[in-house]
């Protein structure tokens, strides 16, 4: 009786999901969360490398400020390949796909904010026409601003309403 009890577990799974789909699943997840070690190794260092040997100080700060989102990258990915492996139906299609989006959204947000740091220096070059503290205020509400903008788009794929929240905090 346990064996069939275990039979039947094994093939039903969680939700629909057979067992042995959810562990090649976290498989590939696991094999892209490895993947993403060697991929900061050797791709950002070889980027690295290879800028630091321009004099140009914007290529070398654009991509040490992209390391942190070229290492969630892979994460996202792996995740993504994951959940399609899966064969979900009904919600949880629906919620593996929000978060999928959610992941996206904020892997493009996150490489928006970081780029505003390498960009401030093409912006500082037209510091004779406004002052060093005008130019930092500026860079740094173009950050929070991307900030808002990403955890707004977040907030819509899950389906809350932010209209309201704004109108709130105005």
């Amino acid at each position: 009786k346990f064996k069939n009890l275990f039979l039947d577990v094994w093939q039903e799974g969680i939700s629909g999901i057979n067992i042995s789909e959810i562990l090649i699943a976290l498989l590939i997840f696991f094999l892209f969360l490895f993947l993403r070690g060697i991929f900061a190794k050797f791709v950002v260092k070889k980027l690295e490398k290879f800028v630091s040997k321009s004099t140009n100080k914007f290529d070398n700060s654009l991509v040490s400020s992209m390391e942190g989102p070229a290492k969630f990258f892979p994460v996202v990915l792996g995740f993504f390949i994951s959940t399609t492996y899966l064969t979900v139906e009904g919600e949880g299609i629906i919620f593996l796909d929000k978060i999928n989006r959610s992941l996206i959204t904020i892997i493009i947000f996150w490489t928006f904010h970081q780029a505003i740091g390498p960009l401030s220096v093409i912006i500082k070059s037209v510091g004779d026409l406004l002052s060093k503290d005008l130019l930092n205020w500026i860079i740094k509400a173009i950050k929070i601003l991307i900030l808002i903008l990403g955890a707004a788009a977040v907030l819509e794929l899950w389906g809350i309403k932010i209209g309201p929240i704004i109108a709130g905090l105005g």
